[in-house]
């Protein structure tokens, strides 16, 4: 991460205190972050390895889990009803992804 003292004046676009982190450190892929793992790990115990998300799905995923009430602090403390939350998103996301290949190649 590269952090760089904050110039007056200036509108960063990710201030922490009085550094900012440069855009250019932000430049990560979704497939890095913790959440993509834990997804990736529920997906892979519950529907099997072959269900693929891009990007967009794992933002979706993250934004339906807030929605449904989950927290990712609560579900790193092993609240399960949080657990619960993130698996019913998955559920409904791959349930639809598989409906739709389904659907797409029976044509």
């Amino acid at each position: 991460m590269v952090l760089r003292p904050r110039s007056a004046g200036s509108r960063p676009p990710c201030a922490v205190g009085r550094l900012v982190v440069s855009s250019r450190a932000m430049d990560f892929g979704v497939k890095d972050t913790a959440a993509y793992r834990i997804i990736r790990q529920i997906t892979d115990h519950t529907w099997g390895s072959d269900v693929d998300y891009s990007d967009e799905d794992v933002v979706a995923l993250c934004r339906g889990f807030s929605r449904r009430g989950g927290s990712w602090e609560s579900l790193m403390s092993g609240d399960m009803g949080s657990i619960v939350h993130l698996e019913a998103v998955i559920d409904d996301m791959v349930g639809t992804k598989k409906l739709e290949e389904a659907h797409s190649g029976g044509r």
